[in-house]
């Protein structure tokens, strides 16, 4: 089927990944201040009212076309047979992901100034990190490294940090780091409550 110009007609997520791969390739060559709807309509050969139809305005496009560049960089829930080990291997995943994504942010032009719509990027993906961390607590519970039941901030404590660290540095945090976001925050914190359900726990 056509358009009506004699291109073939896109729909669905053919059309969405061509929309997001025009606009990926506008923040490489334009920067940030490129990324306009008017631009993307043009390189996606599409029009504005469609890409209005998605995204409601520039800052829900810009953060659709990064999930869209690292969509293939998948977190996975590690296996390292101890809760220790499975949240250094979790966070070792997210901070090659992250990292990598504020590198390539940093080249088109965002910098810490600009750093809202990373910010929104992070919190967009917070849902796969609590899922994956909850997955890695329950593997723990039942192997009875746990026996708490554990806020949500504490849940989400070692990815923040981690977060925060990246923004810092500007780049990945050493492994040295870490270890430390999980030996001296994250599971203390999980002692802390564990002594509460089971007080001669020692």
């Amino acid at each position: 089927m056509t358009d009506g110009t004699g291109r073939t007609r896109r729909r669905g997520a053919e059309l969405e990944d061509a929309i997001l791969d025009a606009a990926w390739g506008l923040l490489e060559d334009r920067g940030v201040e490129g990324l306009t709807f008017e631009a993307v309509a043009a390189a996606a050969r599409t029009s504005k009212p469609v890409l209005y139809r998605r995204w409601p305005d520039r800052g829900s496009l810009f953060a659709a076309t990064v999930r869209h560049r690292f969509r293939d960089r998948v977190l996975t829930v590690p296996d390292t047979g101890s809760l220790r080990g499975d949240v250094i291997d979790f966070l070792g995943q997210l901070n090659g992901k992250r990292a990598e994504m504020l590198m390539q942010l940093t080249a088109i032009g965002l910098y810490v100034r600009d750093i809202r719509p990373l910010t929104a990027l992070h919190e967009g993906s917070r849902s796969s990190v609590r899922r994956i961390m909850d997955e890695i607590v329950r593997r723990a519970r039942v192997r009875g490294e746990v026996t708490a039941d554990l806020p949500d901030r504490v849940l989400a404590a070692p990815g923040e940090m981690l977060q925060v660290r990246i923004l810092t540095l500007q780049g990945p945090v050493p492994p040295e780091e870490i270890r430390g976001i999980v030996d001296e925050v994250f599971l203390p914190l999980v002692d802390a409550y564990d002594a509460r359900v089971t007080p001669d726990r020692s």
